[in-house]
């Protein structure tokens, strides 16, 4: 028997859901956990579609289970599929640090750390494989970083918070998301320009 743990923010949507939907969902997320295919992607992910969702799904390597870590629209996660298909390569030329998220760089994080971080942001972007990123929040040791990817290869850092609070804000059933990523916390980011 295999448990399934879905994680923040997909806990959410899926109690959100009728119980025929739910239903449904969990049939899939069974099959698939049952198949093993989780486990034996490239990246450790894998999905399950059931009544109009995809349900994003990793292994639990510590216990033979599966992990949902998001639930998104059939219809949005094809059209998404249909443009990372035809898009270019995937390319990061550079990284930009706003002043309030460079401000709290050099306040809080040693140059080490600023490398580190950067070289997971590249790692994270590339292994996506989406030539262009509006929000991605990317965790590294105690903090997280909100950053995106325009076309010509220019990543933004919009803003750096501590994992503490990140987690806080995206735990709290009352926080407002947008693609699994706090409303508060986006809608505090001035517009950049590359």
């Amino acid at each position: 028997m295999f448990d399934i743990e879905f994680l923040s923010p997909a806990d959410r949507e899926f109690a959100a859901l009728s119980e025929t939907t739910r239903k449904e969902i969990l049939a899939a997320v069974k099959a698939l956990a049952a198949s093993g295919e989780a486990a034996a992607t490239n990246l450790g992910f894998a999905v399950a579609r059931a009544a109009g969702q995809v349900a994003v799904c990793q292994s639990d390597g510590c216990l033979e289970g599966i992990q949902v870590l998001l639930l998104v629209d059939e219809k949005l996660w094809d059209e998404g599929a249909k443009a990372a298909a035809g898009s270019a390569d995937v390319v990061v030329e550079r990284i930009v640090w706003p002043a309030y998220p460079a401000a709290v760089r050099d306040a809080r994080l040693t140059s080490a750390e600023v490398s580190s971080l950067e070289e997971a942001i590249i790692r994270e972007l590339l292994e996506m494989g989406m030539a262009e990123v509006a929000a991605l929040a990317i965790g590294f040791g105690n903090w997280v970083a909100i950053c995106d990817l325009d076309t010509r290869g220019t990543v933004s850092i919009l803003t750096l918070l501590p994992l503490v609070e990140y987690s806080a804000l995206v735990d709290d059933e009352e926080t407002e998301l947008f693609m699994g990523l706090p409303v508060t916390v986006l809608d505090g980011i001035p517009a950049t320009r590359h």
